[in-house]
């Protein structure tokens, strides 16, 4: 049993050394790592653009805005909500993942239960592929 236990931690440890790379291994330290440290972004050496960009007046931005359980990697989207011209969408989503305490502090969303609560008052909340529907549908691009 020890033996399986101490496989799985290996293993975990070696699948995130793979994805966060050096700085992730075991015994890392801060004077390990020998890289030199940058204390300010430099500008651009060259603009992207060669002349300015120009947008026809045709065109709408859509802007969109995700919250969600936290900031770890195997966080899931608790609220997406979008502007489109003069059109604003919305929608809860209901996350089987846990929210953080950080991001219950920041976006006041909870969940107690099978119920989702923003700013202590239950909201209505669908899955996320409902959400990414009624995202597509709010768009007008149908989805497949």
């Amino acid at each position: 049993m020890l033996v399986a236990v101490i496989y799985q931690r290996t293993q975990t440890n070696m699948s995130k050394e793979i994805r966060e790379g050096t700085c992730y291994q075991s015994g890392i330290s801060s004077s390990s790592v020998t890289e030199d440290v940058i204390e300010e972004i430099p500008a651009p050496k060259a603009s992207p653009f060669s002349e300015p960009l120009t947008v026809p007046a045709a065109v709408k931005f859509v802007f969109f805005d995700l919250e969600s359980t936290g900031l770890a990697r195997t966080s899931h989207i608790t609220q997406m909500a979008a502007v489109y011209g003069d059109k604003k969408w919305s929608t809860y989503v209901f996350s089987k993942q846990p929210i953080s305490k950080g991001a219950s502090d920041i976006t006041d969303l909870s969940i107690a239960g099978n119920r989702m609560y923003h700013h202590g008052k239950e909201v209505v909340s669908s899955s996320v592929s409902c959400a990414i529907e009624g995202f597509l549908s709010f768009l007008q691009i149908p989805s497949s």
